[in-house]
């Protein structure tokens, strides 16, 4: 399947699921000093940006434990993934 970027927008804004995977795809883009220290140093193009770091790093970590984002995080976390999606599009389809 060919991920565009309105199917992936449409995914990540109305799937819990779609949403957290999307997070942790981003998240294992970061370097392994980033995802640790939860900012941005590099800039590479990959992952979250400086603003995003901290909120999206604490994300991916509580989903890789077991726990989904509750109802307000997933609120905070759809409106700010929207600037990755042409990331995801391209990790997605397998760029």
């Amino acid at each position: 399947m060919y991920y565009t970027e309105y199917y992936v927008r449409n995914q990540v804004s109305t799937r819990p699921k779609e949403l957290e995977q999307a997070i942790i795809e981003l998240w294992l883009r970061q370097t392994g000093t980033e995802q640790v220290d939860y900012k941005t140093r590099d800039l590479n193009y990959r992952g979250f940006n400086k603003r995003d770091a901290k909120l999206f790093s604490g994300y991916a970590e509580q989903i890789t434990a077991g726990t989904s984002l509750d109802r307000a995080q997933w609120d905070i976390a759809r409106k700010r993934i929207q600037k990755y999606v042409g990331q995801i599009r391209h990790i997605r389809n397998g760029a």
